[in-house]
């Protein structure tokens, strides 16, 4: 019998030790998950379950909370107030139609923020002065319905690297409205209805390495667009309706190494304007092959690369355009005067509308 003894004391205390590690502890002595959410190495997952809200009972070391693809209306203040380890927030693919009913004062280390894909209509900080994110890193705002963005809109996010702004309705920006993003190295833009990029639009972003400005209704380059940029490294305008081949605006990117200018209607002469546009190809082969004629005058300009085109300088006058990037004589004043006239026109209609 005393054989048997031993093996069935070890036994039952196996079992009272699998209890206790499993299901017996004191209430909130271990950190519990929400229902229909699953909870890994700090992460939890609440992804399309068609909630309604955010589910209260979030362990608190949490460092990535997924909540996408379900029906959040708003974020309740009191939510997040206990979650000071929470680094990634991910809520695109839900109802959220104001970012103020976010608890950010609640969430003092968040790196990066999703709020794609929402209802979103505006974006202001400087609305709600207790919404700091110092540590943010990246903030993903694409595919909502914002259609402005107010001056220093970012305030508070010291640290932003990355801000995704494409496919919303956005039609205009002010000079200011990124004044406080200094640390901002990429920014995407596309997909909106911006209609001209005015001077000094950028000026405010010198760690800037990607802009992304494809698919819009840009027709305007004015000059000195993007200035401050020299630090730029990739820039796409693709998908416009730029239509006028101007060297002007890229003088200054002189770090650029990828550049997408097709897809635009260029409309080409074989004039003096073009040889500050050939003089800009020659010396940055990244714009060989960017301004494809879509139209000319004559019509046989029609499908040929502005470098390819020969200009009648005896003929007509012309003078050699300065060395790359500068623009003088006749051509140089001719370009700036009908270039500084479709950005007025431009802003005129972009006072009408704002």
């Amino acid at each position: 019998m005393a054989s048997l003894t031993v093996p069935v004391r070890l036994s039952a205390v196996a079992v009272m030790l699998a209890l206790v590690l499993c299901g017996t502890l004191p209430e909130g002595s271990r950190a519990q998950c929400p229902s229909m959410c699953t909870c890994a190495d700090g992460t939890v997952s609440c992804v399309g379950q068609n909630l309604k809200e955010i589910p209260k009972d979030i362990p608190a070391d949490t460092t990535t909370l997924l909540l996408h693809d379900n029906a959040i209306t708003e974020a309740a203040d009191l939510q997040f107030l206990s979650l000071k380890s929470l680094k990634v927030l991910n809520i695109s693919k839900n109802q959220l139609y104001m970012v103020e009913s976010l608890a950010y004062e609640g969430l003092p280390g968040l790196e990066s923020l999703d709020l794609s894909d929402n209802a979103i209509m505006q974006f202001d900080l400087n609305r709600s002065p207790a919404l700091q994110l110092p540590f943010l890193t990246e903030l993903r705002l694409n595919e909502n319905k914002i259609t402005s963005i107010p001056d220093n809109a970012f305030t508070g996010l010291p640290k932003m690297q990355k801000l995704d702004l494409s496919r919303n309705g956005i039609f205009a920006l002010s000079d200011v409205a990124f004044s406080t993003d200094h640390a901002l190295t990429s920014l995407d833009l596309s997909g909106n209805y911006m209609i001209a990029l005015f001077p000094d639009l950028f000026v405010q972003l010198p760690n800037l390495r990607e802009l992304r400005l494809h698919d819009n209704h840009i027709f305007t380059l004015a000059p000195g667009a993007f200035r401050g940029l020299e630090n730029l490294k990739s820039l796409t305008l693709a998908g416009n309706k730029l239509s006028v081949p101007v060297a002007e605006p890229f003088r200054n990117l002189t770090g650029l190494l990828d550049v997408t200018l097709a897809n635009n209607s260029w409309v080409c002469e074989a004039v003096c304007e073009l040889l500050p546009v050939q003089a800009l190809i020659s010396a940055r082969s990244i714009y060989k092959q960017q301004f494809l004629c879509a139209s000319g005058e004559p019509e046989s300009l029609k499908g040929q690369y502005v470098e390819d085109i020969r200009v009648p300088k005896d003929d007509l006058g012309c003078l050699e355009p300065e060395m790359f990037p500068g623009m003088s004589g006749r051509s140089g004043s001719r370009a700036i005067s009908a270039t500084t006239l479709v950005a007025a026109l431009a802003f005129l209609c972009y006072n009408l509308l704002m």
